[in-house]
């Protein structure tokens, strides 16, 4: 439709890409659906409480978290957003911190979970694009994310204080049970029940 029709239409035109018989949003979503279920299944192996899609509407302030994780041992507070894609950084660092901000006080209310840290995980798919973002803007997320692979690794499994970090996950079918952190911060398979970034 030319352009000209829309706008005098007052109009938005929308295209819908198909990708292999189904809509580029189902795939997405699909993904993302995944790469939450490998997050909360590494939580847990590692002793963490798990909450998925928390939503929250405090103040005019609304939202949801894709997981947030409570280690009781430690009183520490993880909030974890799950990216397919990273579309617009700014966004997911300007979100990120209102959850971080939002959410502890609203969780401490409801499940008395009173923490003496919070700390934020940013997953991202393990793809090409995605490694070239996150390379290309470096500082932007060594400041906001300073710890990488083993580093969180080793942090979620022995937490202490608040840590700021990302790992990147592999958007596979194929991982499915005993699973462990690689260096890279990939998700590998292994041969033991082993879990959990």
């Amino acid at each position: 439709m030319p352009r000209f029709v829309v706008t005098g239409l007052d109009a938005r035109l929308a295209l819908e890409l198909p990708w292999r018989g189904a809509g580029l949003a189902r795939v997405l979503d699909e993904g993302h659906a995944r790469l939450v279920e490998t997050s909360v299944r590494l939580l847990s192996v590692l002793g963490w409480e798990v909450i998925t899609e928390y939503t929250f509407n405090h103040y005019g302030e609304r939202g949801s978290v894709d997981i947030v994780a409570w280690h009781p041992l430690a009183r520490i507070l993880l909030v974890v957003e799950v990216k397919t894609q990273l579309a617009d950084l700014q966004d997911t660092l300007a979100r990120l911190h209102a959850k971080v901000r939002v959410v502890p006080p609203l969780l401490a209310r409801e499940r008395g979970w009173k923490p003496v840290a919070v700390a934020r995980l940013l997953v991202i798919a393990d793809r090409t694009a995605q490694r070239d973002i996150v390379a290309r803007h470096r500082a932007i997320f060594d400041g906001a994310f300073p710890l990488r692979g083993r580093a969180v690794r080793r942090w979620l499994a022995e937490p202490i204080g608040a840590m700021s970090g990302v790992v990147f996950f592999r958007d596979s079918r194929a991982e499915n049970t005993a699973r462990r952190l690689g260096g890279d911060g990939r998700v590998e398979a292994t041969g033991r029940g082993r879990g959990r970034a």
